[in-house]
């Protein structure tokens, strides 16, 4: 309205003028005056429209509304029952002391509602605890040993024996049978006495004067009497005898008794008495607990909420584990039935949302089963590479040292390890003799070469040997036999042949022994064949042929050492994994000095350790699987933000349901533990078919790849632990967005 007719009128009109000016500018004047006229439409359109709505929306929100209560009416036929209703009762019998709840009382779960009498419990963990320190008490003692003043009583004791010993050895004293003497005297006056007082008590009896009593006890003193005449008299004949040879025996074992405690007690506390010591102490500790388990099992608590609703027994009663003491009723839908019975729904209408949307439920497992899968196998092929390789070194034997002659040099060109005749058979003999460390040493020389048999032939290793070389690599003929050295000292023209090279000159299963094969043009009669030892990476060890070592240096290669016979290595086996450091260094020392080297001269020889070779395979290998093991976890990672995406999806496309099941009385944590359990079963689901997946796939690359299938728990219960834990946090954020939207927001939304 402000933009009137003649100034557009008058704009037009002066457009023939502008353009004789300057060209193009009318129709930039004309698209800033379409800006101005849309700007300015826009800004009515906002003003009438927008603000106008904003302001009526204003009004309305800022209205006094009266809040008025909301009254739901829900009718049901049946009879209404507690969703679960328990008697407590106390797990032993005994007085009840003290009830803290009554009926009607609500009760939470763990409230403590009644104190058992623990008074004669307390007593038992009282002596308990003095039975367990006194086995603890004797258990040290045991340990520590005999103290010294036991030892010493020990000694006096045996003093004691065998001062009797030399007594009764020796034979009576003079001044024995002197006292043995004077007692059978006094013996026999007592005698007299009492025969006269016999005599003259019975002469009284027939007067009339005592009774027949007194007569009787006046014998009985006589009889006594002379028995102790009779004793003594005994006595006097074995002191005037000497001493008998049994009882010099008997003081003798006597002797040998006290000696024998008296060692033990030096030697100290037998292991037996420390077993037994520690047993004590074992049933004394279980014996107290058992004790403290009763004494907590008197404290009655409250298995879950709700009300007590009647009581069977007042504090002094004795109750039993049958009669109960109060019942508690659960009184809202949280108790342990119901929840059972809510947490078996919520998983049923979990699996039945996630079946009827097959396509995103199997797309979000996706990620979960990669991740899983990609675990498990990997740590499996890891484990499995690692353990193959660890068999066949070990089956070179890991306490084994190999020495390889230098390299040889041509000009500044360095040629292989072994291409120099540096070492020689007596290198080898000398160190079997002064390295106290090596256990058995074996020489060996070692060159390539054709092997020819009716019609067949391949190239081969042939490895010239001493009769040391089966012990030390740990390989032995499994057919045949190995030479002897006779038939090494003669340089025999004998083969044993590997397991690769029987099969390719003879054919499997062909016995060879007795055969004769030609080698470089000279015929060699097969003696035997070596068990298999299969492949160590690129070289097969079973395409080998064994020869006597002096039959190689005299027919194959030559003497090409300036003293000796010249080697290609030689083998140092040592008693133990821990003397190989020592092995090494006594040998690399008795090396130099044959060799004459000096620093800072270079060895012409090198060592290698077969346990160092193993322990830097292993770190390799478990350094390789963890690296992979952590990509591989990335996918886990996706899988869990793919199951998150999901759900959040899920949330915002099921709102109106969320609101619909609010407002028929759904709780913010029923909302809560649905959405979790979808999460929950998707991740647990995926976990087990990328186990399950995982394991099929290291057990066919085992097979394909030929290494031991090696499964560990602890990777499936990682495999598991990782999808309910993926699940857990991808599902936790969606279901709390669930559980807290307002229901009548929910039932609004389309």
């Amino acid at each position: 309205m402000q933009i009137d007719t003649p100034n557009t009128v008058d704009s037009s009109a002066s457009l023939p003028e502008v353009k004789k000016k300057k060209g193009g500018r009318n129709w930039l004047s004309w698209l800033i005056a379409l800006c101005l006229l849309g700007g300015i439409g826009y800004g009515v359109y906002y003003q009438v429209t927008v603000v106008s709505r904003q302001e009526a929306r204003r009004r309305v929100l800022t209205r006094p509304v009266e809040r008025q209560s909301l009254t739901i009416t829900v009718s049901a036929n049946g009879t209404v029952k507690p969703e679960r209703s328990i008697n407590l009762s106390p797990k032993n019998s005994g007085i009840l002391k003290t009830l803290l709840v009554k009926e009607g009382d609500l009760v939470k779960q763990g409230q403590i509602v009644a104190y058992m009498d623990d008074s004669n419990l307390r007593g038992q963990l009282t002596s308990a605890q003095g039975q367990l320190a006194q086995a603890e008490a004797n258990l040290q003692k045991a340990i520590a040993g005999n103290r010294p003043q036991d030892i010493a009583q020990a000694q006096g004791v045996l003093d004691e024996a065998e001062a009797n010993l030399q007594k009764v050895q020796a034979g009576n004293r003079s001044q024995d049978i002197a006292q043995a003497q004077a007692r059978l005297q006094s013996a026999q006056a007592s005698l007299r006495q009492a025969e006269d007082d016999f005599v003259r008590n019975q002469q009284l009896y027939n007067a009339g004067g005592i009774s027949l009593q007194t007569l009787n006890q006046n014998r009985a003193t006589r009889d006594s009497a002379q028995a102790s005449v009779n004793e003594v008299q005994q006595a006097l004949g074995l002191q005037k005898a000497g001493s008998r040879p049994e009882d010099i025996e008997q003081a003798r074992a006597v002797v040998k008794q006290r000696q024998q405690a008296l060692a033990l007690l030096k030697a100290g506390t037998r292991q037996e008495d420390i077993n037994a010591a520690r047993a004590q102490v074992t049933s004394a500790r279980g014996s107290l607990q058992n004790i403290q388990a009763e004494i907590n099992d008197t404290v009655i608590r409250a298995p879950f909420d709700g009300v007590v609703t009647k009581k069977f027994a007042d504090p002094g009663a004795f109750v039993t584990p049958t009669t109960a003491s109060s019942e508690v009723a659960s009184s809202s839908s949280s108790s342990i039935l119901s929840l059972a019975s809510t947490n078996l729904e919520i998983l049923t209408m979990a699996a039945e949302t996630l079946w009827s949307n097959k396509l995103r439920t199997g797309l979000t497992m996706l990620g979960v089963i990669i991740g899983i899968s990609s675990v498990i196998a990997i740590t499996s092929v890891g484990q499995g590479v690692q353990k193959g390789v660890e068999q066949q070194i070990q089956a070179l034997g890991t306490d084994v040292i190999q020495i390889l002659a230098g390299a040889a040099r041509s000009g500044n060109v360095r040629q292989g390890v072994g291409s120099s005749s540096t070492l020689t058979w007596e290198d080898a003999k000398a160190i079997a003799t002064q390295a106290p460390s090596a256990q058995i040493v074996s020489a060996y020389l070692q060159r390539s070469a054709q092997v020819v048999y009716a019609g067949q032939n391949t190239s081969t290793t042939i490895y010239g040997t001493d009769l040391n070389y089966p012990e030390v690599r740990n390989t032995h003929p499994q057919q045949g036999r190995y030479f002897t050295q006779e038939e090494l000292d003669i340089a025999a023209q004998l083969a044993i042949l590997g397991p690769t090279v029987q099969t390719t000159l003879f054919g499997k299963g062909v016995n060879p022994i007795g055969e004769r094969i030609r080698i470089q043009g000279e015929a060699y009669e097969v003696i035997g064949v070596m068990e298999p030892k299969g492949a160590q990476g690129p070289m097969d060890r079973d395409d080998q042929i064994f020869i006597p070592l002096t039959t190689m240096s005299k027919r194959l290669v030559g003497n090409n050492a300036l003293v000796g016979v010249s080697v290609s290595g030689i083998l140092v086996k040592g008693a133990n994994q821990e003397q190989l450091e020592a092995a090494q260094f006594q040998v690399t020392n008795l090396l130099r000095l044959r060799h004459n080297i000096y620093p800072p001269q270079a060895d012409d020889f090198r060592l290698t350790n077969q346990a160092d070779i193993v322990s830097t395979f292993t770190s390799i290998v478990g350094l390789f699987t963890v690296m992979v093991v952590a990509i591989a976890g990335i996918s886990l990672v996706v899988g869990g933000i793919g199951i998150a995406n999901i759900m959040l999806v899920s949330v915002v496309e099921r709102t109106r349901e969320i609101g619909i099941r609010k407002a028929v009385g759904a709780t913010n944590s029923a909302i809560l533990n649905q959405f979790l359990a979808e999460a929950i079963v998707i991740s647990i689901v995926g976990g087990g078919i990328g186990m399950t997946t995982g394991v099929l796939l290291a057990f066919v690359a085992a097979n394909i790849f030929k290494f031991p299938f090696v499964i560990s728990l602890l990777s499936i219960i990682a495999g598991f632990v990782l999808s309910l834990t993926v699940g857990l946090l991808a599902g936790v954020i969606p279901a709390r967005n669930a559980s807290k939207l307002d229901p009548i927001t929910a039932l609004r939304s389309d």
